[in-house]
């Protein structure tokens, strides 16, 4: 690499009085120039390392901090899940166009990490109705289970509500648009297409995570910014306290200065 940055030199210098000088001048310029290229990776690195550090520690917080409300909201998701679903009867939720407007809730993860559990209990009990058996009951529940792991994940990495509710959604309708005809046909239903189904599913997902969660989930948005302690969690809580205590030192300090 330094051979081939002096030989591209050495036409510009060759007409000085010491060329040699003028190679070390250039082998001295590349090698800054790699080192430069080596330190910014470093500090690449280190970003990213950091950045899954407080990922992690996010991670811990949400799973450590469980206390009563959390505990009954979770057990709240799992009842909302489960009345909405066996409502419309043994066949209208489970077929392969199948009506499941609790649908909507598997948005609220970006919200509440007691969501991700309560979802699957709750579709696991829905399920138990459900005329494909043992394989709805477990394969289904454990669909719910990873789009709501997966969607929990998305909101701890995107802070933009819009970019989270559009990705944070795609996993609910993914998931089972690809795991919901497996179960048709492990079940032994007669004249399942995968694919045909797969499409199916992700218009039936579609319909009820985006047109019925979307508003469910700037409605809920709106009371925990209003700080109704129903919707808040004690991470949130303390993440609040932590910005307007910032918030207000940041003024006296400005008022102090002014003075």
């Amino acid at each position: 690499m330094y051979f081939s940055g002096t030989v591209f030199c050495r036409p510009f210098f060759c007409a000085l009085p010491n060329c040699g000088n003028a190679a070390t001048f250039c082998r001295g310029a590349f090698k800054g120039v790699h080192a430069q290229k080596e330190l910014n990776a470093c500090r690449g690195l280190k970003k990213k390392q950091n950045a899954m550090k407080q990922l992690f520690k996010g991670i811990a917080a949400d799973f450590s901090h469980w206390n009563t409300k959390m505990l009954c909201r979770a057990g709240v998701i799992a009842a909302l899940y489960v009345v909405l679903t066996c409502c419309l009867g043994p066949i209208i939720p489970y077929g392969p166009f199948q009506i499941r407007p609790a649908e909507a809730m598997t948005l609220m993860p970006l919200f509440f990490p007691e969501a991700v559990p309560a979802l699957y209990i709750g579709c696991m009990l829905a399920n138990l109705i459900s005329a494909y058996g043992v394989y709805d009951i477990f394969l289904g529940s454990l669909a719910s289970l990873l789009a709501a792991i997966l969607t929990y994940l998305t909101g701890k990495i995107i802070r933009n509500n819009v970019a989270r509710v559009i990705i944070g959604g795609i996993f609910p309708v993914i998931v089972n648009a690809f795991i919901v005809p497996a179960v048709w046909n492990l079940a032994g239903s007669e004249g399942v297409v995968y694919w045909t189904e797969f499409g199916i599913m992700c218009a039936n997902q579609a319909l009820w995570v985006y047109v019925l969660g979307i508003p469910l989930y700037f409605a809920v948005l709106k009371l925990r910014e209003r700080g109704v302690k129903v919707f808040t969690s004690p991470v949130h809580a303390a993440a609040t306290s932590h910005t307007q205590s910032a918030s207000e030192n940041a003024q006296s300090g400005a008022e102090d200065k002014h003075n």
